[in-house]
């Protein structure tokens, strides 16, 4: 996983290659991933990254494929 805060870009490695998706708050998911024991889980059928918390539980970012961005909501 790569990611870049300031584009709102992450980057996956799947099985079947390399993939983009945006999410608007990288920057949580990148401390959300530091420091963290246990393995992030990619579900790639419905966008979701679930990332240890430091507890029992996980933190869940929904990441949206390149083509469904949308502008945010005010």
């Amino acid at each position: 996983m790569h990611l870049e805060p300031q584009l709102g870009l992450v980057q996956v490695a799947a099985a079947d290659g390399l993939h983009l998706y945006w999410h608007h708050y990288v920057d949580r998911i990148a401390k959300a991933l530091n420091g963290k024991t246990g393995q992030a889980i990619w579900s790639p059928h419905v966008h979701l990254l679930a990332v240890p918390d430091g507890t029992r539980g996980r933190t869940v970012f929904n990441l949206a494929k390149l083509d469904q961005v949308q502008p945010c909501r005010s």
